[in-house]
């Protein structure tokens, strides 16, 4: 079983605990993917400012394993298996997403100007 746990001291040197101290594999897995998701903003504020210092053919494969390894999950969904490979699915098309951007406002400027 996976453990997550947090030790803190105060000043007497007594210990106590702080945060997730559980034996679930869904905590430590939620507790992974939350701290993962904080990475997420500041990888999207670059990508949205600075599109072309992405690769896209990279994310768009990491997209379309995601979407294949959401594929192979077995029905019925349980949460310790899908969440995991949902979560890449969805934060790696969010990645994806202002890749394009740029490129689809121009597509759609052009589709309403007419010369």
């Amino acid at each position: 079983m996976a453990e997550v746990r947090f030790r803190l001291l105060d000043r007497r040197g007594r210990g106590w605990r702080a945060g997730v101290s559980h034996q679930s594999p869904l905590t430590a897995l939620c507790a992974a993917m939350a701290v993962d998701f904080l990475a997420l903003f500041p990888t999207v504020a670059k990508t949205w400012r600075h599109p072309d210092w992405e690769e896209p053919f990279l994310w768009i494969v990491t997209v379309v394993a995601s979407a294949l390894t959401v594929m192979t999950v077995a029905l019925p969904w349980e949460a310790q298996i899908a969440a995991h490979p949902v979560y890449l699915l969805v934060m790696n098309s969010i990645v994806l997403a202002p890749i394009y951007r740029p490129k689809v406002q121009i597509s759609v400027v052009s589709l309403f100007h007419h010369s």
